[in-house]
């Protein structure tokens, strides 16, 4: 997974990413890394599609465990964006895949890469969704797993 392999370039200072779906946990290993390394990495997760989900639950409460600052909002983030910050460039990919192993393994999925003017819109637009989105705490009440209604992005553990 190139994505992954991106995290891991000690060159990275930072990461940032939205997403609708995160299930990935060598990806948030990934990220636990670059945060133990006191590189910033901030997080903005759709609360709706996580609580449906409990490998997405275990996902989130792993980056939340090493105080990595997660954030959700009411509205559904249907975000797929990371954006890399390194010490002169920043690398932005965006597209339809999710961080799950669906995404990885078995659908075909759009990536759009980039490290031209256009990820400084990227950034700009991370950062307002970033300081509009609201803090998901330490304590996961409000994380607890709920029964998904109308979610496709893969299996969530609940029989119909």
């Amino acid at each position: 997974m190139a994505l992954l392999h991106r995290l891991e370039d000690n060159a990275v200072t930072g990461a940032d990413l939205a997403f609708y779906a995160l299930t990935d946990i060598a990806f948030c290993r990934a990220l636990i890394w670059l945060h133990q390394l006191h590189k910033r990495v901030r997080v903005v997760i759709d609360r709706k599609w996580v609580r449906s989900c409990p490998s997405a639950i275990e996902s989130v409460e792993l980056l939340i465990a090493a105080v990595i600052d997660v954030r959700h909002r009411n509205p559904i983030i249907h975000y797929k964006l990371l954006i890399l910050t390194y010490k002169v460039d920043i690398f932005v990919s965006s597209g339809s895949a999710n961080l799950t192993t669906a995404a990885w393994n078995r659908n075909d999925e759009l990536f759009v890469q980039t490290m031209g003017p256009s990820r400084y819109v990227a950034q700009a637009m991370f950062e307002r969704l970033f300081k509009r989105s609201l803090k998901t705490g330490p304590v996961f009440n409000d994380l607890s797993p709920t029964e998904p209604i109308g979610f496709g992005s893969e299996h969530t553990g609940y029989s119909a």
